[in-house]
């Protein structure tokens, strides 16, 4: 198994463990944070705890790295992330089905299905939820 590797996200001080980490973040910087947050970089596995801090990391993956350039720059922008880091959706695409039914459902699919599959098929599905829902409800009512 791979060594877990954890930096602070205030001095990026590295740690072998969440805590190491989480110990000397409270001690030194004073503010609690939750375990949750941590964020993997998608190429070799790393945990950071935010993301700024792992779109830092991140550029030692590519190609054209340069260390001196990384330390000058240092803010993560222009950088390519892989789909599941780059702008997933949000949960208010929920909405959709929830208010339109089956039509809302299909807006949302066709909307997010590039960038998380398994949320474009929720909402596909909640929509044909609430479309059957409302049918039956109908029917119970003007039966």
């Amino acid at each position: 198994m791979d060594k877990l590797e954890v930096y602070c996200p205030i001095c990026n001080e590295l740690f072998n463990s969440e805590e190491e980490m989480l110990i000397h973040h409270s001690e030194k910087h004073g503010s609690p944070f939750e375990k949750a947050s941590l964020i993997d970089c998608p190429e070799c596995g790393k945990h950071f705890l935010d993301l700024e801090t792992m779109l830092s990391h991140y550029e030692i993956h590519s190609p054209s790295y340069d260390r001196n350039e990384s330390r000058r720059k240092k803010s993560g922008k222009g950088i390519k992330l892989p789909a599941p880091i780059a702008e997933s959706p949000t949960t208010a695409w929920y909405l959709l089905p929830l208010l339109l039914g089956i039509l809302g459902g299909l807006i949302s699919y066709v909307s997010i299905e590039d960038k998380d599959k398994q949320m474009a098929q929720e909402t596909f599905y909640l929509g044909v939820g609430i479309s059957i829902l409302w049918i039956l409800i109908g029917l119970a009512i003007f039966h």
